[in-house]
């Protein structure tokens, strides 16, 4: 997995337009049907942070970190390998909002560095209010994966308006990362971004499989 993740087989390049439906389709079968251990998501999940920066995030910068679910674990890993101080943490669920203030209280306990500032919200094109299918770190309200997986509970949550959310935030200059697991919202946050954009130093997506009708599809 190792080799995939970092393009070290001779001859394989990763390649978006063939290769992420691919990995997508193949994910979905592993992690519902086969509950493989040697393919397990997690086991996949943990080299997303293991490539440094190229140039180097800043000890004094800021990380916009976009679909926390409970723990906002690649936050704190951000902070504890990179140095960063200001992680902002944007968590739409109210139930896993208040998880992710109990945890992050603790953790910063032992980080007297972390300035992490919580934030009760999703991103999107526009304010609203929208109703999401709860599947743990599956939940979304942009496709029909919570659907195929069984998710039975809702609720609804808040969305803001990408730019309206970077004008109260107030950052002056760059933002280093905005790392994104929003599980499709991704789609429109993105493009909400306009030339604010060019501000973001680096940008990490999850990339989620959204559409309807019986099956799935890439946007």
């Amino acid at each position: 997995l190792s080799l995939f993740q970092n393009q070290t087989i001779p001859g394989y390049h990763y390649d978006p337009s063939v290769d992420c439906q691919f990995w997508g389709a193949y994910g979905i079968r592993d992690r519902h049907v086969e509950f493989s251990r040697e393919l397990e998501f997690m086991k996949v999940a943990a080299f997303r942070l293991d490539q440094p920066f190229d140039p180097p995030l800043r000890g004094d910068g800021h990380v916009l970190y976009v679909g926390t679910h409970r723990t906002g674990g690649d936050g704190l890993a951000i902070h504890d390998r990179y140095g960063v101080e200001h992680i902002h943490f944007f968590e739409p669920v109210p139930e896993f909002f208040a998880a992710l203030q109990d945890l992050v209280t603790v953790a910063a306990r032992r980080r007297p560095r972390l300035r992490a500032s919580l934030h009760n919200f999703g991103w999107g094109a526009k304010q609203a209010e929208v109703e999401i299918a709860l599947d743990e770190s599956a939940s979304s309200a942009f496709g029909v994966v919570n659907k195929v997986l069984g998710a039975t509970e809702t609720a609804v949550v808040r969305v803001q308006e990408v730019s309206q959310i970077l004008e109260t935030l107030r950052i002056q200059g760059e933002i280093d990362l905005v790392h994104m697991n929003c599980e499709g919202c991704e789609y429109e946050a993105i493009p909400a971004l306009g030339p604010a954009l060019a501000r973001v130093r680096f940008l990490q997506i999850a990339t989620h499989m959204v559409g309807g009708g019986a099956g799935l599809q890439v946007a």
